[in-house]
């Protein structure tokens, strides 16, 4: 199964999953969207950058990250499965605690 399979089996099940990724330029470490530096035409640096995955449920919203180093080619593909890999590591580890409050709260 591949990163876009996941994503699109857990919009299935009824999550939604949200994806970022955020760039700088070669003259600058600031980091924009992707979008951001297309839309003002300015270059995109091939070095570093942030992943975010941001995985909500019916009661809970997770957000976790994957940062590139700026020594190392960023990629989309392998920041996305990285930060979708550890909120749903988030995930499992939640999972896990909700039957105990579940009647506390519910």
């Amino acid at each position: 199964m591949n990163i876009l399979e996941v994503v699109k089996d857990l919009k299935e099940r009824g999550y939604e999953v949200y994806v970022s990724h955020f760039r700088c330029t070669p003259q600058s470490s600031l980091l924009f969207t992707t979008k951001e530096l297309k839309d003002k035409n300015k270059p995109i640096s091939a070095k570093g950058g942030l992943t975010y995955v941001t995985l909500k449920g019916p009661y809970f919203s997770i957000t976790e990250l994957a940062e590139c180093s700026l020594k190392d080619n960023f990629s989309r593909k392998l920041g996305t499965t990285i930060a979708l890999g550890r909120a749903l590591k988030t995930l499992k580890m939640e999972e896990k605690e909700l039957p105990k409050y579940h009647q506390v709260f519910f």
